[in-house]
């Protein structure tokens, strides 16, 4: 639990920064899907081909070639496997997806636990006062930070990919039984100090 802290001794005040490392676990999919309309077909051909899986003008994403309507869908994992087979009624020529997964705005947020940053920073802070010869007092300022967010997955689920352009059937892609990587939380607070 790293800890970093710097004094600004001309308005009296003490911050430190605590942080902590997670290993969160990814809570939904992200589905991109890309539809071959043929170089006259239009967003609204894209969208008709594709509504029966959920996907409406509000998922376009770009148009990746002549012809080629790209679109995201995001689904919790609970609905992954329903959601794909959904895909299995179109023709490779038409459609192709690939799959990853990430962490939602939600679970991000809910990664870290700012009481107990809160308390490594309280604790530093007081340990460094009590060197110099102060107190600790009021809450000045606080800022917090989630780094080094995964959002690709590899181990027992990583990477979904479907080839249109090939006989290949959807496949497992990077599946080497890595885990996700850690995500850094950290709170910054800054402390008033009384003599």
């Amino acid at each position: 639990m790293p800890l970093m802290a710097f004094a600004q001794l001309d308005d009296n005040t003490l911050t430190v920064t605590a942080s902590r490392a997670v290993n969160p676990q990814p809570d939904q999919v992200v589905i991109n899907v890309y539809v071959n309309t043929g170089p006259s077909g239009t967003l609204d051909d894209a969208v008709k081909i594709v509504s029966s899986v959920g996907i409406t003008p509000d998922n376009f994403v770009g148009v990746f070639d002549v012809g080629t309507w790209g679109f995201q869908l995001i689904v919790p994992f609970d609905q992954m496997k329903a959601t794909l087979a959904k895909f299995k009624q179109f023709r490779q020529d038409v459609l192709n997806y690939t799959v990853y997964s990430q962490i939602s705005d939600k679970a991000q947020k809910a990664l870290c636990a700012y009481p107990a940053l809160m308390s490594d920073a309280q604790a530093q802070v007081q340990r460094m006062a009590s060197v110099a010869g102060v107190k600790v007092g009021a809450v000045v300022a606080i800022s917090d930070n989630i780094a080094s967010v995964p959002v690709l997955r590899q181990g027992d689920f990583s990477v979904v990919i479907y080839d249109p352009f090939t006989s290949i059937a959807p496949y497992w892609f990077g599946s080497s039984g890595s885990t996700t990587l850690p995500v850094t939380c950290s709170m910054t607070v800054q402390f008033q100090l009384v003599q």
